[in-house]
């Protein structure tokens, strides 16, 4: 969540990716200070550490599934991205499974072919 906060500030206000961390290290340190989570961070916080941010922002930044959802480049966790990848993976072990019955099968008439003593 803190990373994806990086983001969002660096988005909005245009500070790079390092400042916008050492932006989120400052935010931590005031919420430490507070005995507070992260997950209670509003737009006020930022405001105290300089930055301002729209409200709907800084929640977004700290929802885990929008942040999910947002990583949507190849290999990101994103659902839409996901889908396929997961949908190949079951089709790779379905055939996997078919393999193994098949080979399972050889493996038991070979068996029964030995001690059978029909060789």
């Amino acid at each position: 969540m803190v990373t994806e906060l990086a983001d969002v500030i660096a988005r909005n206000t245009g500070c790079g990716f390092r400042d916008a961390h050492a932006h989120v290290k400052a935010l931590l340190d005031h919420l430490h200070h507070q005995g507070r989570a992260v997950s209670t961070l509003m737009a006020a916080d930022l405001a105290a550490v300089g930055l301002h941010l729209p409200e709907a922002e800084v929640q977004s930044a700290l929802n885990p599934a929008e942040f999910i959802a947002r990583r949507t480049t190849f290999g990101g966790p994103a659902p839409s991205v996901m889908a396929g990848e997961i949908a190949a993976a079951r089709t790779r072990l379905d055939t996997d499974f078919t393999h193994h019955a098949s080979l399972s099968t050889r493996f038991a008439d070979a068996r029964t072919h030995l001690v059978g003593g029909s060789i």
